[in-house]
């Protein structure tokens, strides 16, 4: 009847006898009620009053039990099938004097495909780079095979494809690799080869094996690796660019047709920098694609070594461990100026010109007097803004008995308000809540671990007393029951910045027995080694490694590809900064400006994307702001490069289909094979069976039912006057 067959109603109920019992004696009930009544009704109202009451029990009970309808439907349908189309940069490479995208669109108007279109309901996909049934809005400049077909077994949950139609040359070169959907892809995917193999010569970069970070003047070996077809018997030339100087280049024979083969370039960069270097290999006139002929990449050059001075009236225990453990690394290079008198050999004065001292990475200053120093301000004030240089400051006695500088003061996280003599107790130190990962206190794993390490240290004997904390100062630790006349904490180490310079001082000496008790006791000196490689890192930390930064997810793009940057806003104890706003400014050839907003992401984090940048170098400016003050300021430079990925390797790769035929229980086809492809394909109608189940206990129509039953009942009650 009406298609429908298999009718059955089912009751949830668990007390299926309970009600019935329940219905059978209420409807009785109601019998009896109205056969007796005072004062008497006639015969017919008598029926309409225990219809009524009936109907009201019979919708309560059928709520009770709780019934649910079930039947079948059974229909044919025509088979679903998607065709997913190929619309990548590769796809119009040309092969025997055809291009692919030309000998797949001959298939799609054959009569093979027609007799398909007959018999099934197509739905048709674009994908490159994305997918969509809009050919418009595909990004050609990759290829994401496998998210092209996972894209239609997500998409069609309730009506399931039967097959799909892959027709492409089986570049993948972005999203998912083939082999993470293997256990994923259900539809049954016949794949259609649209690529061949011709005859043409071509060489091509097929990766490049470097060390990102690179030291100043030393040799490094950039290694290339390359692949060719149809070049036997070819020398080609191999050079290394930094912009458009060549820095190092090389030959490389080819003794077979078809291949791969290595190849080592000696570089030796001489100043520190980022850098963009191109390799290119020689591109011949018959060559098929000259555009996956080069490759550029980002190196990081540093300084072989980092340039600390250390400045001091005289030496003392304080320095001697200090000096000895930094020239034990192998990364710094130590010059020690005494500018006391009696210093003997060890003599110096502090440097004269800017350019001196702009080549130190990090100058320590140990209990020198103010009044040394006060004569080369501007020179020290140019070393912090200018080049963003460092200051470690240890306080001592020389600077409690000197007169006060306001312009030493002003460098410092905490100061002396008026000359004094140190005072000589035993104290330890206490981390600062908020900043217990500062790298110069982290000395241990974990906070309270952190805690312990330093108050199991041995105590502090000397301190001076600053009374005075600088606004922009961060105290990472305070002096553990000493408190000045007013009741407050005394600070011991904290930090502060002038511009990008940066300026940690310690008020509280000596830290050096952190490392030689210990040992004396049988322990290790981790604690010291912790706090001054802690210290001396983070004074000449790259900004990279801050909590506050700005930095391309990439230097090098290829062209289409999205350019993402990516910012942290943490503050000193990386904790995340709220309300931060962050812009992008790239600026590149013929005036090709953009700019992109950092969009929140999570805790402290922040993304910026460009899409469809144009090719050439870009150099950007990003920066993070809070109320209108600026947190962060970066430049640097990026590339798009001329070719995409798509052109990089525009050959076919057969196995890619394959997998995914056989991963999905379908088939392979070359497209000369698209006849076996029609013959294999079942397409007849597919018979359904649809099965309903209709809930009728929840229907609001039973509430309604009973409802106005029970009204009419008891409006008619009141007009016969029954009790």
């Amino acid at each position: 009847m009406f298609g429908l067959h298999n009718i059955t109603i089912e009751f949830l109920s668990d007390t299926i006898i309970l009600n019935v019992l329940a219905c059978i004696f209420l409807i009785v009930l109601s019998f009896y009620v109205y056969i007796k009544t005072n004062p008497p009704i006639p015969r017919y109202l008598q029926i309409i009053f225990i219809s009524l009451r009936v109907i009201a029990v019979l919708a309560l009970f059928c709520a009770l039990f709780e019934p649910v309808l079930s039947y079948e439907r059974t229909f044919t349908r025509k088979p679903h099938v998607a065709v997913l189309l190929d619309e990548s940069k590769s796809i119009e490479k040309i092969e025997n004097a055809l291009s692919r995208k030309t000998r797949r669109d001959s298939l799609l108007s054959s009569r093979e495909f027609e007799f398909i279109t007959d018999k099934a309901d197509i739905t048709t996909y674009f994908f490159g780079e994305n997918i969509s049934e809009n050919k418009s809005e595909i990004q050609t400049e990759a290829t994401a095979l496998a998210d092209a077909v996972m894209f239609t077994e997500n998409q069609h949950t309730e009506n399931k494809f039967d097959y799909q139609i892959l027709f492409s040359d089986g570049n993948s070169n972005a999203g998912r690799k083939i082999s993470d959907i293997s256990s994923l892809l259900k539809t049954k995917t016949l794949t259609v080869d649209i690529s061949m193999t011709g005859k043409q010569f071509d060489i091509s970069v097929d990766d490049i094996e470097y060390n990102p970070v690179l030291f100043a003047d030393r040799t490094t070996e950039i290694n290339l690796k390359l692949q060719w077809k149809n070049a036997e018997n070819t020398t080609i030339p191999i050079q290394l660019f930094d912009s458009s100087r060549v820095v190092s280049q090389s030959t490389y024979v080819i003794n077979q047709p078809e291949g791969f083969g290595e190849i080592s370039l000696k570089y030796r960069p001489h100043e520190p920098g980022q850098k963009i270097l191109t390799l290119k290999v020689g591109a011949s006139e018959t060559e098929e694609n000259k555009s996956n002929n080069s490759r550029s990449f980002s190196v990081k050059v540093l300084k072989s070594k980092l340039s600390i001075l250390m400045l001091s009236e005289k030496p003392d225990y304080e320095l001697s461990f200090l000096k000895k453990y930094l020239q034990k690394s192998d990364k710094y290079d130590i010059e020690l100026r005494l500018l006391g008198k009696k210093s003997g050999n060890l003599a110096g004065k502090i440097p004269s010109k800017q350019a001196e001292l702009n080549r130190y990475d990090l100058i320590i200053i140990h209990d020198v007097s103010p009044l040394l120093l006060e004569s080369k301000k501007e020179l020290f004030n140019s070393y912090l803004r200018d080049k963003g240089g460092s200051l470690w400051v240890l306080l001592g006695a020389n600077y409690a008995a000197s007169q006060i500088s306001p312009w030493f003061n002003s460098l410092l996280p905490f100061s002396q308000s008026k000359k004094s003599s140190v005072v000589y107790k035993s104290f330890h130190a206490e981390p600062s809540e908020g900043n217990l990962y500062h790298p110069t206190i982290r000395i241990a794993d974990n906070q309270s671990s952190i805690r312990r390490a330093w108050a199991e240290l041995p105590p502090f004997e000397l301190l001076v007393n600053c009374d005075n904390i600088s606004p922009q100062a961060t105290v990472l630790a305070y002096a553990s029951g000493v408190k000045n006349s007013d009741d407050s904490q005394i600070p011991i180490i904290g930090f502060t910045r002038k511009g990008p310079g940066k300026i940690l001082a310690f008020s509280a000496q000596p830290f050096w027995n952190f490392g030689f008790i210990n040992i004396g006791l049988g322990d290790s000196d981790y604690a010291y080694k912790r706090i001054i490689e802690g210290s001396a890192n983070w004074l000449t930390v790259d900004d990279n490694l801050e909590p506050i930064r700005i930095f391309p997810q990439k230097n090098i793009y290829s062209r289409g590809e999205p350019v993402r940057f990516d910012g942290f806003a943490y503050d000193i104890g990386y904790r995340p900064i709220p309300d931060v706003s962050g812009t992008i400014v790239l600026n590149g050839v013929e005036d090709n400006n953009y700019q992109a907003d950092l969009l929140f992401i999570d805790d402290g984090k922040y993304r910026a994307e460009f899409k469809n940048l144009k090719p050439g170098r870009y150099t950007y400016q990003a920066s993070f702001s809070k109320d209108d003050k600026l947190l962060k300021e970066v430049t640097g430079q990026i590339e798009v490069t001329e070719f995409s990925l798509e052109e990089f390797n525009t050959d076919g790769d057969r196995s890619n289909l394959e997998v995914i035929a056989s991963i999905s229980g379908g088939d392979y086809y070359k497209f000369s094979d698209f006849d076996k492809l029609v013959q294999s394909i079942d397409l007849k109608p597919i018979k359904v069976i649809k099965k309903t189940e209709v809930n009728l206990w929840d229907k609001l129509l039973l509430l309604i039912l009973f409802i106005t039953a029970l009204s009419i009942e008891w409006l008619l009650r009141k007009l016969n006057q029954l009790i």
